[in-house]
């Protein structure tokens, strides 16, 4: 079977380091991301084996979900990756699997 996948991208008027600062500030999320109420960093760094807890709303629906950290990796050589992965009983079962990947590559010096 298939993973089903959902993606998107956006052009982004600011240098990669910029938005790399911007997407680890991850208690600002729910001011760029309409998706996230709150993050909750639950082993004190935001490292790879880390665990982050997101309280999420959907259509007037709220959940919460931990996700491990799977990488981390700042710009080096125009490219960036932040990845987490869910965790807990869905993800035990196998009723669900989720990654999340959040990739940035510079366009140019000003452009990501």
């Amino acid at each position: 079977m298939e993973p089903n996948v959902c993606a998107a991208q956006i052009l982004i008027d600011a240098p990669i380091e910029r938005v790399w600062a911007v997407m680890m500030d991850l208690a600002a999320y729910p001011e760029w991301n309409p998706f996230v109420v709150q993050v909750d960093v639950l082993d004190g760094a935001v490292e790879v084996g880390g665990r982050l807890r997101l309280h999420v709303s959907m259509q007037g629906s709220r959940a919460t979900a931990v996700e491990e950290i799977s990488r981390v990796q700042p710009p080096t050589q125009g490219a960036a990756d932040f990845t987490y992965e869910l965790r807990g009983l869905m993800h035990t079962l196998g009723v669900v699997r989720a990654r999340r990947l959040q990739r940035l590559v510079a366009v140019s010096e000003t452009q990501t």
